[in-house]
């Protein structure tokens, strides 16, 4: 195995884990919410638990460019982004 097939096959690994991770947090935290019984902050220990409903806003580009394109073509800005991905 050359040093690039090394270094990818060390990367997808790493990857591999970090998702694992991800779903074992995603796990924790579902068990965490119950257990908080519907209150939406806890001390334990030296922790401080929350969880919150929050309100939030977000711009509707796609509703905003149907009804005036005219504008968002005025104010749309492209750009170039690097894109790395291993399968």
């Amino acid at each position: 195995m050359n040093k690039l097939e090394s270094l990818v096959k060390e990367f997808k690994e790493n990857q591999n884990m970090i998702d694992m991770l991800k779903n074992s947090n995603d796990q924790l935290k579902h068990e965490i919410i119950t257990l908080m019984g519907g209150n939406d902050t806890l001390y334990i220990g030296v922790y401080k638990v929350t969880n919150k409903l929050v309100n939030s806003s977000r711009f509707n580009s796609k509703a905003f460019k149907l009804d005036h394109n005219d504008l968002y073509n005025e104010y749309v800005v492209n750009s170039k982004v690097n894109r790395f991905i291993v399968k």
